[in-house]
């Protein structure tokens, strides 16, 4: 008998310190005694292929090494926990007091974290029960329970983590690119002023009015998850995590280091693509000494950009190429590429740059370092379609440097997507650690759904070429070793048998059993607890 995939489904069961001995549940059967439950191996795989990823790109070791800080429970291990809390997120289950719901449920999947069938069945906790939104009884754990133990995770020990899982699934992403671009963006968790830790921003909104749509400033408290990724996988490149009012700025170069960890010999960052909010000219200075591509807008009112708009108007002197097309939604989209923009004078180091003016900007020789600019003139969709893109890359096509902004304001579906499908704004506590961690455990989850959905497009696309498939080999496999299996507890015990020895227990003779049964009783009693695998 194939034993290795069934001892490792039997064994992802979780049964409460339960081992295998088939003799002696074979006996109970035998006797007419009732077990305690009944599973079909070959049903019980069918819907783990996320589980199978997770584990074929080394996703699922990662997740195991991380334990919270102390002791959190001695029949709950530190492994399920972190793993029920990162399904949580990839789940997108709103809130904790939501996870019986919608997660607690789900009988397959809480086995697979680790739970065993007593615990989800009987659950260890009461805990709940009797409160406004109905009967809460058997929990496999009480959510609060998970909160508190979540918590614990040292931050230091999640970078690392995450670090590793996107490296691994960046190793297993197919037709991934050589060359990245990098898009930095920041998006607001919007917590309440009563949460800890947080900090006080504005930002501006439109609302519709009598008289139209208005722009009008909100005041914000809360926290600020600022990440990096790549456009054409979707994948991320790192993250850093802050207060709402810290400048995201700062957090450039540590978005720039953790990517270079994470690519290592697998890509080479060459470009990054930031928002208005990274607008600063010892910034974009310090990326193109780096040896860096960058495309930023040009923040309103500023010198350089009143330059790049008159140039795109009437030349100004300086070497311009135009460039026109249709988009994909049949608007004409005209833009002006602009060479050598000369009044950008803080595009600089920092020590030249004192209360946002170059030290020696009174000087009669001084001279700005010169910045390329593309300038969107005309765009049917638009009223006013005055966009200004600064570049230290050629703009020779114009329409390079604007898609590489396009692409950076696809961000804001990515921010959205964090937010309404994983859940960023739903910390498991209103502190600044707690929403530190739940960022950590977001863009991780983020990260694995992105590679596993790359994942089956490519398996779907090997299989509708003919070409063999590893997650078709898997479903193959997994069924071959599976065929026609059981696995049934008693107590503390399992045994797993073909259906024909089952129905031979039970007093039911079958005339073609399968070539690997056992064909008597007696074969079935006397077999061991372990069988040999060699």
């Amino acid at each position: 008998m194939e034993t290795t995939g069934i001892l490792r489904l039997a064994e992802s069961f979780g049964w409460a310190g339960a081992v295998r001995h088939d003799g002696e549940v074979a006996r109970r059967l035998h006797a007419g005694e009732a077990v305690d439950a009944v599973y079909e191996l070959d049903s019980a795989t069918v819907a783990d292929a996320f589980f199978f990823w997770l584990g074929r790109v080394g996703c699922l070791d990662v997740l195991k090494r991380l334990e919270p800080a102390g002791v959190i429970r001695s029949s709950i291990s530190a492994e399920i926990l972190t793993l029920l809390y990162f399904f949580r997120c990839a789940c997108g289950v709103p809130s904790m007091n939501a996870l019986p719901d919608l997660l607690f449920c789900d009988k397959g999947l809480m086995l697979r974290l680790g739970f065993n069938a007593r615990q989800v069945e009987q659950g260890l906790t009461q805990r709940g029960a009797g409160r406004r939104q109905g009967e809460r009884t058997n929990l496999p754990l009480d959510p609060e329970m998970l909160s508190n133990a979540v918590v614990r995770h040292d931050p230091a020990a999640l970078r690392e983590a995450l670090v590793e899982i996107l490296k691994r699934i960046w190793k297993s992403t197919p037709d991934k690119p050589r060359r990245i671009m990098m898009i930095i963006d920041g998006t607001l968790m919007e917590i309440g002023e009563s949460a800890e830790g947080g900090g006080w921003t504005k930002r501006q909104k439109k609302i519709k009015t009598a008289d139209g749509l208005k722009t009008v400033d909100r005041s914000f408290y809360g926290y600020k998850l600022i990440w990096a990724y790549e456009p054409s996988t979707g994948l991320p490149l790192g993250m850093a995590f802050g207060r709402a009012d810290q400048d995201e700025k700062q957090f450039a170069d540590e978005l720039l280091g953790m990517a270079g960890e994470i690519l290592g010999g697998l890509g080479k960052v060459y470009k990054v693509a930031l928002d208005k909010g990274y607008f600063s000219g010892p910034l974009l200075y310090e990326l193109d000494r780096a040896g860096l591509l960058f495309v930023t807008p040009a923040k309103a009112g500023t010198n350089v950009r009143e330059e790049a708009l008159n140039a795109a108007a009437n030349g100004g002197g300086f070497r311009t190429h135009k460039a026109r097309r249709q988009d994909g939604r049949g608007h004409d989209v005209e833009v002006v590429g602009i060479e050598g923009l000369e009044t950008f004078s803080t595009y600089a180091p920092a020590s030249k740059v004192k209360d946002g003016e170059h030290v020696d900007r009174h000087k009669k020789d001084f001279q700005a370092k010169k910045i390329n600019a593309v300038v969107l003139v005309k765009h049917s969709g638009y009223k006013h379609p005055d966009m200004v893109v600064l570049t230290n890359g050629p703009v020779r096509n114009p329409f390079g440097s604007y898609d590489d902004y396009d692409d950076r304001s696809l961000s804001e579906n990515k921010n959205r997507c964090l937010k309404q499908d994983f859940k960023l704004c739903r910390s498991p506590q209103r502190n600044y650690e707690a929403a530190c961690v739940h960022c950590h455990f977001v863009v991780m989850a983020f990260a694995a759904a992105t590679g596993h959905m790359r994942y089956l497009e490519e398996q779907e696309r090997l299989a509708g070429d003919g070409k063999p498939s590893t997650l078709g080999s898997y479903y193959r496999r997994t069924a071959r070793e599976n065929r026609d299996q059981v696995i049934v507890f008693y107590e503390n015990k399992y045994g797993i048998f073909y259906l024909s020895e089952l129905m031979l227990l039970r007093g039911i003779a079958v005339k073609r059993p399968p070539r690997q049964a056992a064909k008597t009783v007696e074969d079935i009693f006397s077999r061991s607890g372990v069988p040999d695998t060699s």
